[in-house]
């Protein structure tokens, strides 16, 4: 566990396994500790370079004007600060956002891609339901983590999946000890999630690139997961039928397969 700076911000980072560098960066509101369903089989094979972006866990700043260059340039001033020159990324939702700028704007530090459950942005992306963002936003203010989960759950996870699996998703992110995301947290990043658009430049994108996204995401509609496929030029296109938002813990194992298998 370390901390680096970054543009008036304080950001916690922490490294894990050995072998190739495979740097993970989370989703809106979410911790380092939300890889809790990855990291270990990642670093059985990988040096896991995992961050809070700002405003998140550990990670403090009191600038609230997010941008996706900003948080792209946290990623390289944590690889930074780790010593790694070259890392495979992995993003999933914003942050996969955050993983395309990374890729744009230092190509050199990035190996092989992986963009999960993500979107170019903009008018040309496919965006959710009215009602899909409402219940985003209708989280707590980061004092009680199953009260913030389950405001979220039906939009992460499919209503049959749910149904079936409630009782031991809750105790699950109850284990992990996560910390949930304030109001002022979410209202910056979303901030910078709306001013998100890499559509026009996705070919300049040329590392090889793995897009996984559930054909059942509501919040980031799977629509988006084919445009990024077909404009980015090196990239396949892998989906998970019945896969919400959450896919990476509701296919735990064909997640962490499908990556490890790529990255080789």
């Amino acid at each position: 566990m370390a901390f680096t700076e970054n543009h008036g911000a304080k950001l916690y980072y922490d490294t894990q396994g050995a072998g190739t560098p495979l740097t993970l960066v989370m989703g809106l509101g979410g911790t380092s500790g939300w890889w809790f369903a990855q990291t270990p089989a990642f670093a059985e094979r990988h040096n896991v370079i995992l961050l809070d972006n700002r405003g998140t866990g550990r990670t403090q700043t009191s600038d609230p004007n997010y941008t996706m260059e900003l948080m792209a340039d946290d990623v390289i001033a944590v690889l930074d600060a780790a010593g790694i020159e070259k890392t495979h990324l992995c993003g999933i939702s914003m942050g996969g956002m955050i993983s395309q700028h990374v890729a744009l704007r230092h190509p050199h530090r990035v190996d092989r891609l992986v963009l999960a459950c993500t979107t170019p942005g903009g008018m040309n992306a496919v965006h959710p339901s009215p009602e899909v963002v409402e219940a985003l936003t209708m989280q707590g203010d980061g004092e009680d983590l199953l009260q913030a989960f389950q405001a979220v759950a039906g939009i992460l996870f499919p209503a049959d999946y749910l149904n079936e699996n409630m009782a031991p998703l809750m105790m699950m992110f109850a284990e992990q000890g996560l910390m949930p995301p304030t109001k002022l947290t979410l209202a910056n990043q979303i901030g910078a999630v709306m001013g998100h658009d890499t559509y026009d430049r996705l070919g300049e994108i040329h590392h090889e690139t793995l897009v996984v996204h559930g054909e059942a995401d509501v919040l980031v509609p799977p629509g988006n997961a084919d445009i990024l496929a077909e404009r980015i030029p090196n990239a396949r296109l892998q989906l998970f039928a019945d896969g919400g938002h959450g896919f990476n813990i509701q296919f735990r194992d064909e997640f962490n397969t499908a990556i490890l298998d790529f990255l080789g």
